[in-house]
């Protein structure tokens, strides 16, 4: 059983994330990204300490080249201010990947 002060650490976010930490994040992905093709998403969210992206998709350019769509791609840990900005330091970084698919 989670103890209370256990669960509002969890609803709180990562410890001392500024507000639109996950977007910047995700605007990051998404212009490095650009190279190869066509960067979308439905949402990007903060649960907890986890930043959710939902139905990130990737249009590869080119023919027969496959595109890279997933349900939903989440990711936490120190070194998204480093991504975000520049910030802080990269020694910890954890991505969880549902429903990928090469289409």
């Amino acid at each position: 059983m989670i103890r209370a002060g256990a669960l509002l650490l969890l609803l709180a976010g990562p410890a001392g994330a500024e507000a639109g930490l996950c977007d910047a994040v995700w605007a990051r992905v998404a212009e490095g990204l650009g190279s190869f093709g066509t960067v979308t998403a439905a949402g990007v969210a903060q649960a907890g300490d986890w930043c959710v992206v939902e139905a990130p998709r990737l249009d590869v350019d080119g023919r027969y080249v496959p595109d890279w769509q997933m349900d939903r791609l989440r990711f936490r840990g120190s070194a998204l201010g480093w991504i975000a900005d520049g910030s802080g330091s990269p020694e910890r970084l954890e991505l969880a990947v549902e429903g990928l698919r090469l289409v």
